[in-house]
């Protein structure tokens, strides 16, 4: 299954419920998901750099790095499982983690 471009919209849309988004993330099953979420991620950057807390590759890969050490928090207060074994969609999630993670 390949996401449709009304969910990649959504996702990527300049909105800050975050929340939302991130239950957008769980369409991402297949690495073909995965790769036009990157694809859009992309876009994302190059057109929307303003909504972007953490810009430059530095920046991104530190949110990227605090964000993964602090994720056992996220599921938790979901309410869900923490994952053990990554799959495409957490990989999703941690990107788009690190796009506004301080």
């Amino acid at each position: 299954m390949v996401l449709e471009l009304s969910v990649l919209a959504f996702i990527l849309e300049p909105v800050n419920d975050y929340e939302k988004k991130f239950e957008s993330l769980e369409n991402i099953s297949e690495r073909e998901d995965f790769c036009s979420f990157v694809e859009a991620l992309r876009h994302d950057l190059l057109n929307n750099r303003d909504q972007w807390e953490n810009i430059a590759l530095s920046d991104f890969l530190e949110a990227m790095q605090a964000w993964v050490e602090d994720m056992d928090g996220y599921y938790t207060s979901k309410g869900t499982e923490i994952p053990v074994q990554p799959s495409w969609r957490i990989f999703s999630e941690i990107l788009m983690a690190a796009r506004i993670y301080e």
